[in-house]
């Protein structure tokens, strides 16, 4: 997004859709309102709404009401608040909002704990009377000490508090909790001072009063106390640890720590509390050695000690340790290192700093060697110099002794540790490094003993260093020792002394100023050279020679200076001679004696500037100080220079004020107060009233003003040399009008300035408004008007001057930009018109103003000036607002022509003679619309100017110049007899070379395509293309401008076959080329063929004229270089090339193609071209122009076809790139589509066109191997394409097919395949049907070709016939041809064929032709030829699709062969499968057709065995995708299948068939459905192979038409599954038979099989029997089972007589044994488990047996004795399903009440036996009991019993006695409700248990008793 845009998007008001067209934006989103209500409501109504609401929301909120979890959340929140609310409490909004939290969640009810956290602190303020009289406090609680207080409304005072603490220790560890709970909230804000205070102070009366502190309390205490210090992280508050610490001194008072009390104080603690004790305490006098070592062993003191330096009074602390420390340093341990941190702390005290300084000091003056404090001194003295300085003088000052001690020690601190190596020169380089040490008081020693030592130092590097040592600290004593040091460096000296004393901004004192002057005379001057001697005046004198104010006395200082010089050194200060005795004065100085004084200076000055040998070098160095940043030496030159000026003359003076006005580099006056109207300009700028300027304020920026003001007028006032031109008049005339601020001044000045000019005014002010400096132009209106005062000076005068020299530069004005300027030359112009009217006397400055060129002006007569001005001023409107105006201001072309070419001729005489370009151009620009031809006669001398040599031009005046070559001079040029043309012509070949500036050649291209070259001759543009290809071939950085102009205006014809001709080479054209050419050097041949190049080249890159003339012309030239030139050379071929480009544009451009003779258009040329070249790229050329010609001139390329394809075919088809075959490619789509249209007009027939064109399509398909490989198939396609797909398809791919015929016959499979890939491809890329028809013709050809096998005297054509006589009689190449041609056939379909377009394209076709030869009746030899068809028939049916692939095998069906039927139909049985559902709907008409020749095949008898297995595989197939319409057909052949099973001879494959049969026939198979069971179980009785088959059958009839199953068929199989074998496919049958058969059938069914068995069954039989009544009666409903169920029972009564002694045998074997296992009691449980979840309640009888045992088993569980999980499960499901299942009949309240103690027992039991899974279901158990029970006094039995284990001491027996009594609630509360009482008695005190999870379940209980009986919190 860019910027703007994401501003706009930042800036994008939140409101912005309010301020929308409601109209044009969509509807305001709104939930609770419609569109039109939403739009009613603003932001604000809706945010009031919301806070409203929510406030609704809260206010319906009872906290009392609230889960658990949820008020103890909010308890946390307001905790949380109070807590932070603390600081703030005595604020008053903080008072609001406890009123707030009062009201809204009842805090004074609800969280007293809290409230008093915040309020105890502020315990005797008004704000805890206040809380206390509204607390809700409760007897016998923590607060009920305050209800007296809150019935007085009284405070409670801080002893009342303390006795309460000493008599309650709950109310102590409250108080003491309050500061170490903040503090753990790890917010500073939360400990505020309030609770410090209170927690120290409270605390504290505690301690002192409690009189015996017990265990306990002295362990709350210290916990309490130490937490502040224990605390890791945060920002502990320092009176929180003061306050510990005192509170933990008062408890050890009272109480014996023990030593494992954990008290740990880290030294941080330790150093808060040391700083925090010193801090009001005076200064310790001493602190013992074993505190000071204990302190330096603490951990980490370093770092606390530079902590504790930024605290108030750590000084006291500090000064008392080192005191300790530093008499023992060396000794102590740990004492250098707190030392030495201690130094390198930056906030450690000043006190501490110079007190350890001055111990430091002392140790060392004492002791001389002492190592570690010189290091800690040295450390001291690198951080803070101003203490070690401040103690070494202290210590200096007491003892004046120790001076020389303390300076060496200060000299060896400043010493670098990296010394020389020799100890000679150790000292003196100590000196030098103390030298430029920061420590003034270091550097003045070093300095004095380097002056001292310097005399006996030899080393030259040494001496080098004290120079520079002493120059750097600029002091020095008058001493020959350090004047020979200087000497050395004089250079240096003189920069260092002058950065010292005379340095911009410096104020030497005079003394010092006095001491290094006199050094400089006495000592240095002298010996200078002239060099530094002018040095030392210009740097270290001149800004001191100037009197002023502040540098009076300095001055008189210097100048007695200068006197001495110049007694001895007078050629150093040659510039003041005589002025020492002008400063000389007795009296006092007064600001008008100093600045007559500084004048005087100046004057003389100037004149010693004059009279000296070295003016020169005293201009320089005036000139180079007034830029000087000292503005002494700067007032002083600009005063000098003023007076050398005004003292200067002639050319001298005029070179000097050149070079004054150059430094000074002003653009305008420098900003001043304007002049009053009192004062005089000259008064003000005189030299004495500037030097009272100087003398008062030097450093002024005014008086720098006035000094360059002074400068600037003595430059103005210097009259102008005879003939000679000053440009700094146009300089300071911009200077002086670029003033605003000072008008009156500026305005003086130019009038000093036009004083100076006099008359030439009026020429210098043309020179500024026509100047194009850049400066200048924003003066061009001032100047006019300046010049139109000057003109009404004049009129007033009359003087009779003729101004029209100053006509031309008014002319450029009247074009300026700016409308000022144009309205300032109007008023001009009107001066001029006024003046015109009186009589003439002379010409204005003409010479003045032209000079040497006056002699070929052209002056207007004074009635066409007259007429001129009137003309240019009845335009003055215009030109008033536009300053391109004046070229078209011309009037009317047809009046006063003689009169316009006058004025003409003096406008372009004036720009002949004018030497201003910018004029020049301006001039001719008001003249470009002008066309005469007169203005190029005219202009001639000076274009004539542009070709003289070495000759610069203005870029803008040779451009307009050159414009005047326009069409306008198209006639001049043409003359033949003026010298127009030639000057033209230089000029092109002039400005067309490569050195010529780009706009130029633009400027002379534009002319001649704006049309000039359109209008010239044809020998002239034959001569101009001469000339620009003459370029062309002399430079090439021409040839892109040379050949884009001549592209541009190359467009007629007769030009470029004149040009052709012109650079056409010579040479036998008519004749035979020769093969090879002798190279040749001849200069002139060679640039004519460069030439003839770039013409090509220009002519084959353009559009050209649809020319006849020019084609055949071009291929004239094209033959000429073919038969004249070497092939060989790039150039030739290059030019070539171009030429046949040019003559595919010139062809392309032909719309109309003429009735043409064959010989008008050469095609042979191109043809010699091809046979010729050895060019690949001239070769491809030359095959696109011929076929590009071909529709131009067809005979003549038809002439030529075979030769071009032969020479094609041997050069280009091998090459393997794109552009050779994009060549080839487009040679046959020009050229082939005529030889076709040819070849069709002469022959109709299809085989008689195939045969005619075979020789030419031989010459492609006889080129194949020369192709590349991947190239074949394109190259093919693309040429079938143009031939003619349709036609031309077969044949060509049958003569590709030929050429591998030999090979095809030889191989097989892939191999054929892969010889055939090319005619592959070429076939399968047409369209269907076009593929399809030509197989077909292929195949014609092929049974053709067999035919001529068979009969080799048949005289059909053929096309393929072989052309070898020895060929041609054997039938050899015939059979292998068509061989190759079937397998060809077979081969094109290797993917499927799209259905719609296969069925529209009658693939049928293919495959009746290949039957019809696979059928052919041939003799043995030639059966390769059938199984080439069988196979190609094979491919051609597997890619078919679905339709027609079974449209084809309905077809094959009817064949009558057996051997093609059977594959037929095993081919549909495999591929049938495939077929998907929506095409095999599809395929049903052709499937009955096959189904009724598979019926007919099956029918005969006599049918192979072969033939049968496939039509019953493809029938089996069949039937398995069966569709509706085809279930007639299939079900007739059931019988059929019956009697081929009855055969026994494909009776496998006959039930395979039979099955999916079963499956989808459906009810079609209910007449043949008993056959089917009757042939089933007689086969499955015997040993047969088809078992699988059948039993699969059975189990479809069973899935398909179970309803239609009777008796006699399930009786059948069920006797088979009785009486024989059970095999897993018979088990599966009986099981599906059970679940599928009704029950009506079955069970009548069953009991007619019993009625027959249970007499003679063996007990195998019974055992199967009973299994399958089992799945009968599992599988039933139970209506079915109800409608004979007697029968069922008396089957079971007649085979089980004795079912209940059975019953209680099996019971006696589980419970009565002698030994009573368990296992056989789980056993028993588990079987009489499975019999009531099918009997029910019919089981319920039984369980009188079981009673007694389930209750002595739920006993022994109860009991402990027994424990298995196993067991335990059985017996609770056991009765839980027999209460379940109870009607009302058995379990009544008797055996309830026996049963439901054993049960209630069981809650202990299954937490104690962890018997978790079974929880569940004795819940259920119970609840089922419970929905049993009528007895109100069982119900409340079972309800008490249940609920006295809510009493367990187990939890987990608590909580599970809950959910059971929460189950029985939720299921049957209402028989309950007399139980509530006692209920929730129970609910109460669980309610209050310990265990969560039994206090949440207890609420759930709750929860379901109130559901029934309401609230119960009143029970």
């Amino acid at each position: 997004m860019p910027s703007l845009a994401e501003q706009l998007v930042k800036n994008a008001s939140l409101n912005a859709h309010l301020f929308t067209d409601r109209s044009k934006r969509k509807p305001t989103v709104s939930y609770l309102f419609t569109g039109r209500d939403a739009d009613q409501y603003d932001l604000d109504t809706i945010f009031a709404l919301g806070q409203n609401a929510f406030l609704q929301l809260c206010s319906q909120t009872d906290r009392t009401l609230l889960p658990q979890d949820v008020a103890a959340e909010l308890d946390r929140s307001i905790e949380g608040f109070l807590v932070r609310l603390g600081p703030y409490l005595m604020d008053a909004p903080s008072g609001k909002v406890i009123e707030w939290l009062v009201r809204r969640f009842r805090i004074h009810e609800f969280n007293i704990d809290a409230v008093m956290n915040l309020f105890l602190p502020y315990h005797e303020t008004p704000h805890f009377t206040k809380i206390v009289s509204i607390l809700d406090i409760k007897p016998n609680t923590l607060w009920s000490f305050l209800a007296p207080y809150k019935s007085a409304a009284q405070n409670i005072q801080r002893v009342s508090l303390v006795s309460e603490m000493l008599r309650n220790p709950d109310l102590a560890r409250f108080i003491a909790s309050l500061l170490p709970n903040a503090l753990k909230e790890q917010q500073a804000h939360i400990v505020h001072r309030t609770l410090l205070a209170f927690n120290a102070a409270t605390l504290n009366e505690f301690i002192k009063r409690s009189e015996k502190m017990d265990e306990g309390t002295g362990v709350l205490l210290v916990s309490a106390l130490l937490e502040p210090l224990q605390m890791k992280g945060g920002d502990m508050s320092r009176d929180a640890i003061l306050g510990s610490y005192v509170l933990l001194a008062a408890l050890s008072q009272k109480s014996d720590l023990a030593p494992s009390m954990p008290i740990h104080v880290s030294t941080g603690q330790f150093m808060y509390a040391a700083v925090a004790f010193c801090q009001g305490q005076e200064q310790l006098e001493n602190v013992s050695e074993s505190t000071v070592k204990a302190i330096l062993r603490l951990p980490g003191i370093n770092e606390e000690v530079t902590a504790a330096c930024r605290w108030y009074g750590s000084e006291r602390l500090l000064v008392a340790i080192t005191s300790r420390i530093m008499p023992k340093l060396s000794e102590t341990e740990g004492a250098s290192e707190f030392m030495e941190n201690l130094i390198a702390t930056a906030s450690m005290p000043d006190v501490v700093l110079t007190h350890l300084t001055r111990l430091l000091v002392k140790a060392i003056l004492s002791a001389g060697t002492a190592l570690k404090e010189r290091q800690l001194l040295s450390m001291a003295q690198q951080r803070r110099p101003q203490a070690v300085q401040k103690v070494t003088q202290e210590t200096i000052d007491e003892d004046e002794e120790q001076k020389e001690a303390v300076e060496e020690l200060i000299m060896s601190l400043s010493t670098s540790q990296a010394l020389p190596s020799s100890s000679k020169t150790t000292a003196n380089f100590d000196l030098i490094i103390s030298s430029t040490h920061g420590d003034s008081n270091v550097r003045a020693i070093a300095v004095r003993k380097l002056v001292a030592v310097f005399p006996s130092v030899s080393e030259g590097d040494e001496v080098k260093s004290i120079q520079r040592a002493l120059l750097g600290r600029h002091f020095t004593r008058p001493s020959e020792t350090v004047a020979k040091a200087f000497l050395a460096i004089p250079t240096e000296y003189v920069d260092a002394l002058a950065s010292s004393i005379a340095a911009p901004g410096s104020k030497p004192k005079r003394a010092v100023l006095r001491l290094h002057l006199d050094f400089l005379i006495n000592h240095i001057l002298v010996s200078l050279d002239s060099k530094h001697q002018s040095a030392v005046f210009e740097r270290l004198l001149l800004p001191f020679l100037l009197f002023s104010k502040p540098r009076q006395h300095t001055a008189d200082l210097v100048w007695d200076a200068v006197d001495q010089v110049l007694k001895t050194t007078p050629e150093a200060v040659e510039l003041l001679k005589g002025c020492p005795e002008l400063v000389k004065r007795d009296g006092g100085r007064t600001p008008e004696t100093m600045a007559a004084a500084n004048a005087a200076i100046a004057s003389k000055s100037a004149d010693n500037i004059l009279r000296s040998d070295r003016f020169a070098q005293h201009l320089d160095t005036l000139v180079s100080k007034l830029h000087d940043e000292n503005p002494h030496p700067r007032a002083f030159a600009y005063l000098v220079t003023r007076a050398l000026l005004e003292r200067m003359s002639g050319v001298h003076q005029v070179e000097v004020a050149n070079k004054v006005l150059d430094t000074l580099q002003l653009e305008q006056l420098p900003t001043l107060d304007d002049l009053h109207e009192t004062q005089s300009l000259e008064e003000t700028i005189k030299q004495e009233a500037i030097s009272k300027a100087v003398v008062s304020k030097p450093s002024s920026k005014t008086t720098l003003a006035w000094l360059q003001v002074g400068v600037l007028s003595a430059i103005a006032q210097i009259p102008q040399p005879a003939n000679t031109e000053i440009d700094w008049f146009k300089k300071l005339y911009s200077i002086f009008n670029s003033s605003g601020a000072a008008p009156s001044l500026a305005f003086g000045l130019l009038q000093g300035l036009f004083h100076s000019l006099k008359t030439d005014v009026l020429v210098f002010l043309a020179g500024v408004w026509t100047s194009s400096n850049a400066n200048l132009e924003r003066l061009q209106s001032l100047a006019l008007l300046q010049a139109a005062a000057f003109l009404e000076a004049h009129v007033q005068e009359g003087d009779g001057i003729d101004f029209q020299t100053i006509l031309p530069a008014l002319l450029v004005a009247l074009q300026a930009s700016n409308q000022q300027s144009r309205l300032a030359s109007l008023e001009c112009l009107k001066r001029l018109s006024i003046i015109s009217q009186g009589k003439f006397i002379q010409v204005y400055k003409f010479d003045l103003i032209y000079g040497a060129n006056s002699e070929s002006l052209q002056y207007l007569e004074q009635v066409d000036i007259q007429h001129y001005l009137e003309a240019l001023l009845a335009h003055a409107d215009h030109f008033e607002n536009d300053g391109t105006y004046l070229p078209c201001a011309s009037g009317d072309k047809k009046k006063d022509t003689e009169y316009k070419k006058r004025v003409l001729c003096c406008v372009l005489s004036h720009v002949n003679a004018l030497s201003s370009p910018t004029m020049q151009v301006t001039l001719l620009q008001s003249v470009s619309l002008v066309t005469d031809k007169a203005k190029l006669q005219l202009l001639l001398p000076t274009v004539q100017k542009l070709l003289l040599p070495n000759h610069t031009q203005q870029e803008g005046l040779l451009l307009e110049l050159l414009r005047s070559f326009n069409d306008s001079a198209a006639k001049e040029l043409n003359d033949t007899n003026k010298p127009i043309w030639k000057v033209y012509t230089d000029l092109l070949q002039h400005y067309l070379k490569p050195d010529s500036a780009e706009a130029s050649r633009d400027v002379l291209a534009n002319a001649l395509e704006m049309g000039l070259y359109k209008k010239l001759d044809t020998s002239r543009k034959v001569e101009l293309c001469q000339i620009w290809l003459n370029l062309c071939s002399e430079d090439a950085s021409l040839q892109r401008y040379c050949k884009q102009l001549l592209t541009n205006v190359l467009n007629e014809v007769p030009v470029m076959v004149a040009v052709l001709d012109l650079y056409s080479p010579t040479g036998n054209i008519s004749g035979e080329r020769a093969t090879k050419r002798a190279k040749t050097s001849d200069a002139a041949e060679q640039y004519s063929i460069r030439q003839l190049s770039f013409l090509s080249e220009i002519l084959g890159t353009k559009a050209l004229p649809g020319s006849i003339e020019l084609i055949s012309h071009l291929l004239q030239v094209l033959n000429s270089v073919v038969q004249a030139l070497s092939p060989t050379e790039a150039e030739v071929n290059y030019t070539e090339q171009l030429l046949m480009s040019a003559v595919e544009t010139a062809a392309s451009g032909v719309s109309d193609i003429p009735n043409l003779s064959p010989s008008a258009i050469r095609v042979d040329v191109l043809v010699e071209l091809i046979r010729v070249t050895e060019n690949p790229a001239t070769f491809h050329q030359a095959l696109l122009l011929m076929s590009n010609l071909t529709r131009l001139a067809p005979e003549s390329v038809l002439h030529n076809v075979m030769p071009v394809f032969t020479f094609m075919g041997s050069n280009i088809f091998h090459r393997d790139d794109s552009y050779s075959f994009s060549v080839v490619q487009k040679t046959i789509d020009g050229i082939v589509p005529v030889m076709v249209s040819s070849l069709k007009a002469s022959h109709s027939s299809p085989l008689e066109l195939w045969t005619k064109s075979k020789d030419f399509l031989h010459v492609f398909t006889d080129a194949v191997n020369h192709i590349p490989r991947h190239r074949r198939t394109k190259f093919f396609t693309h040429l079938v394409a143009v031939l003619g797909t349709d036609d031309f398809l077969a044949p060509v791919s049958m003569l590709l097919v030929e050429k591998v015929a030999n090979r095809i016959a030889r191989q097989s499979g892939q191999d054929s395949q892969s010889s055939l890939e090319l005619p592959i491809t070429l076939v399968n890329s047409a369209p269907l049907p076009i593929r399809i028809k030509s197989l077909v013709v292929i195949l014609e050809e092929a049974e053709r070709l067999v035919t001529r096998v068979v009969q080799p005297e048949d005289s059909t054509s053929l096309f393929l016939s072989p052309t070898a006589d020895a060929d041609a009689n054997t039938a050899s190449p015939y059979k292998r041809r068509a061989q190759a041609l079937i397998t060809f056939v077979g081969s094109t379909f290797t993917s499927p064929l799209s259905k719609p377009a296969a069925h529209a394209s009658q693939p049928d076709l293919v495959v009746k032709g290949l039957v019809a030869l696979a059928t052919l009746n041939l003799p043995e030899p030639h059966l390769e030829i059938t199984k080439a068809s069988l196979g190609a028939l094979n491919r051609l049916l597997n890619v078919l699709s679905a339709l027609d692939f079974v449209h084809a095998v309905a077809s094959m069906m009817e064949i009558n062969d057996e051997r093609i039927q059977a594959g037929a139909l095993d081919m549909l049985s495999k591929r049938l499968s495939d077929i998907s559902t929506a095409a095999r709907q599809s395929t049903s008409p052709s499937i009955v057709s096959i189904l009724g020749s598979i019926k007919t095949i099956l029918d005969k008898r006599q049918s192979d065995f072969v033939i049968i297995s496939a039509a019953l595989r493809a029938l089996s197939s069949i039937a398995t995708t069966m569709e509706a319409t085809e279930q007639g057909a299939l079900a007739d052949l059931v019988p059929v299948l019956f009697t081929i099973i009855d055969i026994d001879g494909n009776q496998t494959e006959a039930w395979q068939a039979l099955l999916p049969l079963s499956k989808q026939l459906g009810p079609r198979i209910i007449p043949y459905f008993r056959t089917v069971v009757q042939h089933s179980v007689r086969l499955l009785k015997q040993e047969t192979t088809s078992a699988n088959a059948i039993y699969a059958t059975l189990q479809a009839l069973l899935s398909s038409i179970p309803t239609f199953w009777s008796m006699p068929e399930v009786l059948a199989v069920l006797m088979l599954y009785i009486d024989g074998g059970v095999s897993s496919s018979m088990l599966a049958l009986v099981k599906t038979l059970t679940k599928r058969v009704s029950a009506k059938v079955l069970l009548p069914s069953i009991l007619d099989i019993w009625s027959k068995l249970h007499a003679s069954a063996s007990d195998r039989q019974l055992a199967v029997f009973f299994e399958v009544v089992g799945r009968t009666l599992r599988s039933a409903d139970r209506p079915a089972i109800l409608e004979s169920l007697r029968s069922i029972f008396k089957m079971f009564v007649d085979g089980l007589p004795a079912f209940r002694p059975l019953f209680r045998r099996l019971y006696d074997w589980a419970f009565a044994g002698e030994t009573v296992e368990v296992n056989h009691q789980i056993v028993f449980i588990h079987l009489y488990i499975g019999l009531q979840d099918y009997f029910k309640n019919l089981m319920n009888p039984y369980m009188s047996f079981l009673l007694a045992p389930f209750s002595d088993t739920l006993s022994s569980f109860a009991s402990g004795s027994s424990t298995d999980p196993e067991l335990w499960k059985a017996t609770m499901s056991s009765l839980n399903r027999s209460l379940a299942n109870d009607d009302g009949v058995f379990w009544r309240d008797d055996k309830l009440r026996a049963i439901s103690t054993g049960l209630i027992h069981q809650v202990d039991v299954c937490n104690k036996q962890q018997f978790n899974d079974g929880k569940s279901l004795l819940k259920d158990t119970l609840v089922a009991i419970v929905e049993s029970v009528g007895d109100d006094g069982l119900l409340k039995t079972i309800n008490l019993n249940i609920l006295m284990h809510t009493r367990s001491e187990e939890a987990q027996v608590r909580l599970y006695a809950l959910q059971c009594s929460e189950a029985l609630w939720s299921s049957h509360g209402n028989k309950l409700l007399g139980f509530v009482a006692e209920t929730a008695t129970f609910i109460a005190e669980c309610g209050e248990d310990e265990n969560d999870m039994v206090v949440r379940e207890s609420f759930r209980l709750k929860d379901a008793v109130e559901r029934i009986a309401g609230k119960i919190d009143g029970l």
